[in-house]
């Protein structure tokens, strides 16, 4: 009955590192990033088509990404890109 407690709670240790692991690897926020400007060249993001309607912005305190629907397109290669995963990643 130990040995099985034992391995249940180094599963859910496990678990739960690779959860807080993820969480902060896929987490961005935009601090630092230049406020009224396009997201273009910031840290490793690319928005080439200057028709997008999106730039950063200071709201409420938090700077934040604002992009809207006003304009579309039809294609996937002038849209707004965030920077790789492999750039994203950092190990301790």
């Amino acid at each position: 009955m130990q040995r099985l407690i034992r391995v249940v709670t180094i599963g859910i240790v496990i678990a739960m590192a690779g959860t807080m692991y993820a969480t902060q690897v896929l987490f961005t926020d935009f601090e630092g990033f230049k406020i009224n400007a396009s997201i273009d060249g910031q840290n490793g993001w690319a928005a080439t088509n200057p028709a997008w309607d999106q730039k950063v912005v200071s709201f409420g305190g938090n700077t934040v990404w604002r992009v809207s629907n006003a304009v579309t397109s039809g294609s996937f290669g002038d849209m707004p890109f965030a920077r790789g995963l492999a750039a994203s990643l950092w190990i301790p």
